[in-house]
């Protein structure tokens, strides 16, 4: 699977102004996000989410329960406000 289009997509949606944000427009102007992001996503997607903790011997590893929003939430800064997304609201 290639992180850097699921990459692009995340920011894509989460930007949510395709008017302004194509994705050609993100993969040319937002590099650096693309790389922190795909990097993320593929240290991601590489861990079992089944396994919170490995233990061998004296070693042990904690993985950190983290979730795709959490990843976003890390390149959220070298990226322009995003338009909300709209809803209904009952009172």
């Amino acid at each position: 699977m290639d992180m850097t289009s699921v990459a692009i997509d995340a920011i894509y949606y989460y930007l949510n102004n395709p008017a302004i944000y194509t994705k050609e427009y993100i993969q040319e102007n937002f590099n650096s996000a693309i790389t922190i992001l795909s990097k993320s996503l593929e240290e991601y997607y590489s861990i079992n989410s089944a396994i919170s903790i490995e233990k061998l011997g004296q070693e042990q590893v904690t993985y950190r329960n983290r979730t795709i929003q959490d990843l976003i939430n890390t390149v959220k800064a070298l990226l322009p406000a995003p338009i909300l997304k709209g809803g209904v609201v009952f009172c």
